[in-house]
């Protein structure tokens, strides 16, 4: 876990999201001589992963969710990992620019409350789940016990995310 807070290296407001500019992005700030973590929207994540941007089916750069079975949202916890990445095949439309593993999941994402809907769903025993503990190792349980008896909303991301972990 990195000991530094995260730093703003490229921003841009005039090109459009697409995998060409975030591209050009990453190879203006020489991303692959670096391996940085990277903080971004999903949407960001997405391209930068080389999944087709827009409704996909499988939209998850984790596992292969399939977006539009809306029954199994919320019931299904099992979904296949994403293990291969080959273009035109499970929505996915060019190579990937960074590898899954450097993500961190940005910390408004975990304030709207959209990561704890997700981890609730999450499979307790399958890689993606593991990847998130993985993630927020350094919290121990006295900082959880702490956290239990305050409020929930909490300042610390990280500690909310490790709750919703537990």
């Amino acid at each position: 876990m990195e000991i530094y807070p995260s730093i703003p290296i490229a921003h841009s407001v005039a090109p459009k999201e697409s995998y060409g500019n975030m591209r050009f992005i990453l190879d203006s700030i020489q991303y692959d001589d670096h391996k940085w973590s990277i903080c971004a929207g999903l949407k960001v994540v997405a391209i930068l992963t080389g999944l087709q941007s827009g409704y996909a089916k499988y939209c998850c750069f984790l596992c292969l969710w399939d977006s539009r079975d809306r029954k199994e949202h919320y019931s299904r916890k099992e979904w296949p990992v994403r293990n291969t990445h080959i273009p035109s095949r499970n929505n996915i439309k060019n190579r990937a620019s960074i590898d899954k593993s450097d993500v961190l999941p940005p910390p408004y994402y975990i304030i709207l409350g959209l990561m704890k809907q997700m981890v609730k769903a999450m499979n307790k025993t399958l890689p993606p789940y593991n990847y998130l503990v993985e993630k927020f190792p350094n919290l121990s349980r006295a900082k959880e016990k702490k956290a239990s008896m305050r409020n929930h909303k909490s300042n610390s991301s990280y500690l909310t995310v490790h709750l919703m972990l537990q």
